[in-house]
Order: C-alpha cells, then sequence, then structure tokens
C-alpha cells in the first residue's frame, strides 16, 4: 500500500496586490464583505473566507488544462475550539485523468478494469486548517494548512491555486503559504538515516584579473554523499543549517570552511527532495503519518488521523511565530 503523510504549511491573507505587513490580515478581526447580490455582509473572522471556498466547490469541478478534478464535502463547524485555536477538517476529492491504464489484482494478475484516457482516477483527501486566537500579546496574522497524501499524491498545490483565485476574485485578499517555522522542520524532517547528499558552494573571486574573465570560473562546488555522521557531528551540522537558514546572507559552516550555498537531499518516505537551506522559509514540512492510521482499504482512518493532527497542532504552534514579518513578504 501507498504510504501516507501530510503535507504542513502556514500561511497569511492580506490586500491584494500588496507588498507590506500593514495590509496583512489579522486572521481573528471581523470584517465586511459584498456579495454577489450587492448585500453588504459582516463576518466575525477571516474563517469565513475558507469555509465560502469550500462550499463553493462541493460540485465536481474540472480542469481541462491541468486535466484535474476537485470537489468539496463541506463541514462547517470546527472539529476543535479551544483557548488557542480552531481546527476545521474538509474532505476534498481529487484526480487526474488524460492516460488510459489497466487496472491489474495484485493477488490473481488479472485484468480488473481498463481506465480509458477520460477516466478520472479520484482519491479522498483530507484537509485541516488551523485559525490560532490572539492572547494578549499578539494578534494572530499566520494560520496552518495540513494537507493528507497518499504516496506520491496530494492536494496542496491545486488546493492552494484555487484558493489564491477563489479570494482574489471575490474578496480582493491573497493568500500565501511558506514554511511554518525554519527551525521547527530542521528538527522533525532532517534526520541522520534520511540524508543523502550535500551540495557545498563557495562563490571564489581569484587575485589573477585573467581567470575571472574565463567564462563559468567563479564556483567552487562540493558533493558529499554516502554520508555517515556520528551524533555529535550530526547536532552541529543542523545547527549550521539553522543559523544558514535564518538569513539570506548567513554563511553555511561545514569542517571550518564557510559555503555562500547548501543543498540538502532527504528521503521522505518514498522520496527525495532537495532542500536549499537558504530557503526554507518557502518549503512545507512533509511527515509521514504512523502507519496503524491507514486502514485497508490505503486510506487513513478520520479518527485516527484527527487525534494525530490535533496532537501534531501544538507541536507546530510552540515554533511558530504568529505575526508576519518582512522576512516573510521577502520571499513573494
Amino acid at each position: 500500500m501507498a504510504s501516507l503523510s501530510i503535507t504542513a504549511c502556514s500561511f497569511f491573507l492580506r490586500k491584494k496586490n500588496s507588498r507590506t505587513t500593514r495590509d496583512v490580515c489579522n486572521l481573528n478581526d471581523s470584517f465586511t464583505i459584498k456579495a454577489e447580490s450587492g448585500e453588504v455582509k459582516s463576518c466575525s473572522d477571516y474563517s469565513i473566507l475558507f469555509k465560502e471556498f469550500f462550499e463553493a466547490h462541493t460540485k465536481i469541478q474540472i480542469d481541462e488544462e491541468k486535466q484535474q478534478s476537485f470537489q468539496c464535502e463541506y463541514e462547517p463547524n470546527p472539529i476543535l475550539d479551544n483557548e488557542e485555536y480552531k481546527v476545521y477538517c474538509e474532505k476534498i476529492n481529487s484526480g487526474d485523468y488524460g492516460s488510459s491504464s489497466e487496472i491489474i489484482n495484485s493477488n490473481t494478475k488479472e485484468i480488473k478494469y481498463k481506465k480509458l484516457a477520460d477516466d478520472i482516477d479520484v482519491k479522498p483527501f483530507f484537509i485541516f486548517l488551523v485559525i490560532p486566537k490572539d492572547n494578549d500579546k499578539i494578534k494572530a496574522q499566520k494560520g496552518m494548512l495540513f494537507f493528507q497524501n497518499i504516496g506520491p499524491y496530494g492536494i496542496k498545490t491545486i488546493t492552494t491555486a484555487k484558493m489564491q483565485d477563489y479570494f482574489s476574485t471575490k474578496f480582493n485578499i491573497s493568500i500565501q503559504c511558506n514554511c511554518i517555522a525554519p527551525k521547527l522542520f530542521i528538527e522533525r524532517v532532517l534526520k541522520n538515516n534520511r540524508l543523502n547528499k550535500i551540495t557545498l558552494i563557495k562563490n571564489y573571486k581569484s587575485n589573477d584579473v585573467a581567470d575571472n574573465l574565463s567564462m563559468g570560473y567563479g564556483a567552487e562546488s562540493r558533493v558529499l554523499s554516502n554520508l555517515n555522521f556520528s551524533e555529535k557531528q550530526f547536532d552541529k551540522l543542523k545547527d549550521s543549517i539553522k543559523y544558514a537558514s535564518g538569513g539570506k546572507y548567513n554563511l553555511f559552516e561545514f569542517e571550518h570552511n564557510y559555503y555562500t550555498n547548501a543543498k540538502i537531499q532527504v528521503k521522505i518516505g518514498k522520496h527525495v527532495k532537495t532542500i536549499n537551506v537558504h530557503n526554507i522559509d518557502r518549503l512545507s514540512i512533509i511527515e509521514e503519518i504512523p502507519y496503524d492510521i491507514k486502514s485497508v482499504n490505503g486510506h487513513p482512518d478520520k479518527t485516527k488521523l484527527i487525534d494525530y493532527v490535533k496532537k501534531t497542532v501544538d507541536d507546530y504552534l510552540s515554533e511558530m511565530v504568529l505575526t508576519v514579518g518582512e522576512r516573510d513578504l521577502d520571499y513573494d
């Protein structure tokens, strides 16, 4: 069976085409929207944007250009509402089409069905929306989105693209998704046994002017593979990654040498992902879901998945900065 995983990212909302933090939305502030009928409606907080999005997509939609389907099973009530946050769980059915294939039973090896090019292989996915609440010190501007995946299949790209289009068209608001927290990404995703390769790049300028005129000259690249770090060495590597990810001009230190850029290749489940340590802000956290959450049909047990996500939310929020700074806008 295909492995299950979740993709976790933070998000914030702001006025369309704005590039300043002044126009970022406080998620728990009330606001007004103008309905298609012309009626002005008061909203208690910005979760209404997502509720209207899910409700507006309850009928199946076909994207003929990308050859994908998309349809929501809308649930308006949160599955969790406490003093710190609200969590909504929605089910999205999505699939691809465009090529024919044969469906073969893995036990009998017999062909059970011949899929045509216009048949859509629809799979169910769960998405979790987390809206943190304000406290005495801050007004929450960042929330979280958790997208459940099945093997190589997921819904983050198609869902966030549709949200961007819907929010922009109907509310004149833009949504931006980033990494929840670079430090948290490193601690949860970067494990010693997952590290495949490190590529280190050092910009180099020779004192000889003639050298610098040579095409392609000016950078030194070092590739490390078949890695086997001790616990102490790996902790030092993580410290270097944390420092380099903290600023675009921070150098990456390795074996007493300093590099202007570093890329790490990690294995997450059955997939290999290459990560630029200076651009962690743009990444999402992808981690495997415990095996006992999977049902016999290969999909997650909804009740067990909800319990798992509830526990995970607290871990993520403990490291997440809930306000938007200039650095968050640098990667737009």
